[in-house]
């Protein structure tokens, strides 16, 4: 699975050096800060006391450390799920389920719509649902229509104004006739409020369309 992804990875994104490049001086930009502030911060003290051998062991010390901490604390760049990821979203564990469905979300190169999500929609964390629209937003997939809907639906605003947005973004007309169902009946005015942008994007007219 590891080189089916990668081989996806490279076909698929043509700025892959670039982004490699950019990821690595993020990660290792910051210790190399670190070295330097610490390695400043003894030259310093060489200066005030000058007692050079103890200060340069010292030195040395918490610059080994230093080097340490940035080889072993862990960074935040979501982690793509070890075991194939069709296997980790229709997992019983849930924190495989989100691994994979935030890496999808953050990465782009695999379509969520192509997988089976039920789990997902029917999960009582909001933050898997969050992470699904998310994901949805990117998709290209006829399938993803149809889950979109269900998730405007959602009893969580946050998730139902989210679907909006997504909707919108997509630019699927066919959308038009079921936020306009379900506006007369929505209690939420921020809710409302999304479904109306998302009208608009989507080339919705008042008074032109029933």
């Amino acid at each position: 699975p590891s080189q089916y992804l990668k081989n996806f990875s490279e076909a698929h994104d043509p700025h892959g050096f670039f982004r490699a490049c950019v990821w690595l001086s993020i990660v290792v930009l910051p210790f190399l800060m670190l070295y330097s502030c610490i390695y400043g911060l003894f030259c310093m003290l060489r200066l005030c006391f000058r007692q050079a051998p103890r200060i340069t062991g010292v030195v040395l010390l918490f610059c080994g450390i230093s080097i340490l901490f940035g080889l072993f604390y862990p960074s935040g760049k979501p982690e793509k799920p070890v075991q194939r990821l069709s296997e980790a979203i229709i997992s019983d564990n849930q924190h495989q389920r989100f691994a994979a469905l935030r890496w999808i979300a953050v990465s782009g190169f695999m379509d969520i719509a192509e997988f089976d999500v039920s789990k997902i929609l029917n999960s009582p964390d909001i933050s898997e649902r969050h992470w699904l629209i998310r994901a949805l937003g990117r998709s290209s997939s006829p399938k993803a229509y149809n889950i979109m809907i269900k998730l405007i639906d959602d009893p969580q605003f946050n998730i139902a104004y989210t679907a909006y947005a997504m909707i919108g973004k997509r630019g699927d007309s066919r959308a038009i006739p079921e936020i306009l169902k379900r506006l007369p009946v929505s209690d939420n005015w921020y809710v409302q409020n999304y479904a109306y942008k998302a009208l608009r994007k989507l080339g919705w007219h008042q008074g032109r369309s029933k």
